[in-house]
């Protein structure tokens, strides 16, 4: 049975209405999960709590390192630096990362200064084994700012700063983990080094990516009206087991998906960019006819948006057929999806919702409740659904 929301707020006994909504009107740069904290927070590299746009310290940075890289934290009992006392927070950690040959015996390791990127930049260039192009490029820090470069290991990252954010950092330990891990060949000339195919996701933690439109979902199938089933989604024409993510809202959106060969399941599915999402306020919509949408913008102009009969429709999570008469709800949202190089909405997500205020519940059906201030009003809760949400007026 697919699952349906219904959003109730309460009023004196009980107020009947919708979610709050997560758009402002029309919004055309609508607010993807970014898919870089998405998969380090999967693969326990990052927490949430961690990413507020505040620097990254050293000893933070060496810290995320080695969990990118599933790196072992010795035991270690004496300390190799005199500002690093064994009970600091990072201090296995940042002996470990001495112990591995990302960072150096020195007197002082400075670890509640910030990072900066050239240092940054240098731990991950080791970690991926890339010491021999920035070598040969001239070494610290010219060759591994060029490495970093070559290897598209500093994409999105401004390194003229003196400093790095968290969200720098995100950017950065996400490029890590879709770098080409380097390959040596051993000739009798010498070793010969070139890179490789495999990333250290594929390599050591079994996971590949995958990227394409969702095609299909637990409740709606392009090739199956029934859908996939439970914790299921096609993306490409391929199905994949969802395990804990729920995907259901992601049809018709050009994603990119992490896969777990181990676990044989998806960790992360998120809509990528280049979507073009629309998102209007079923108030701010003047008239529809013919497949087009006439509608108010934020900036008080008429624009119209366009849809086709054969687009994929879901009311209130449900599949809806194309219908003149009901495709304006008198209050709601509408979602118009176009994934990337398709040009037209190719799928369209209406909200609709109601308000009444319950005057009671019937004796006889637990399910049927009536409105205080018209006879006529009333709402019938389905009682073969799973799942049902309530908030109160604060959402």
């Amino acid at each position: 049975m697919m699952k349906r929301i219904l959003s109730f707020i309460l009023v004196s006994a009980f107020l009947f209405a919708s979610l709050s909504l997560e758009i402002s009107a029309q919004i055309p740069n609508y607010e993807y999960n970014n898919e870089y904290s998405e998969l380090l927070f999967s693969l326990d590299v990052l927490d949430s709590s961690e990413l507020n746009g505040n620097p990254v310290t050293r000893a933070q940075f060496v810290k995320y390192a080695m969990k990118l890289a599933g790196i072992h934290i010795s035991p270690y009992k004496g300390t190799e630096f005199k500002d690093v006392p064994n009970s600091h927070a990072d201090y296995g950690y940042i002996m470990s990362a001495v112990d591995f040959g990302l960072i150096s015996i020195a007197e002082y390791f400075r670890p509640d200064d910030t990072i900066a990127p050239t240092e940054a930049l240098k731990i991950i260039v080791h970690l991926l084994g890339y010491d021999f192009m920035a070598a040969s490029k001239g070494g610290y820090p010219t060759g591994y700012l060029q490495t970093a470069q070559t290897i598209d290991l500093s994409k999105g990252i401004d390194i003229s700063v003196l400093t790095m954010s968290d969200y720098d950092v995100c950017a950065l330990l996400y490029n890590a983990l879709n770098v080409k891990l380097p390959e040596v060949s051993y000739t009798e000339e010498g070793n010969e080094y070139y890179i490789g195919t495999a990333t250290i996701l594929q390599k050591y933690r079994g996971i590949i990516e995958v990227t394409g439109i969702v095609d299909g979902v637990s409740h709606y199938s392009e090739y199956n009206v029934q859908g996939l089933g439970e914790s299921r989604i096609s993306i490409n024409g391929t199905i994949y087991s969802t395990g804990s993510l729920n995907c259901d809202s992601l049809f018709g959106y050009d994603v990119v998906a992490y896969y777990d060969t181990k676990a044989k399941c998806l960790i992360t599915c998120t809509p990528t960019d280049s979507n073009n999402v629309v998102s209007i306020y079923a108030e701010d919509i003047v008239s529809f006819k013919n497949g087009t949408f006439e509608y108010i913008d934020k900036d008080y102009r008429n624009k119209t948006l366009s849809i086709k009969p054969d687009s994929t429709i879901f009311y209130n999570g449900r599949l809806f057929n194309y219908n003149e008469l009901k495709m304006l709800p008198e209050s709601g949202s509408l979602t118009f999806v176009s994934p990337s190089g398709s040009g037209a909405y190719t799928t369209l997500y209406i909200k609709s919702y109601r308000t009444i205020v319950v005057s009671s519940v019937s004796a006889s059906n637990k399910y049927y409740l009536a409105d205080k201030y018209s006879s006529a009003d009333v709402l019938v809760i389905d009682p073969n659904e799973t799942e049902v949400i309530v908030t109160d007026q604060d959402g």
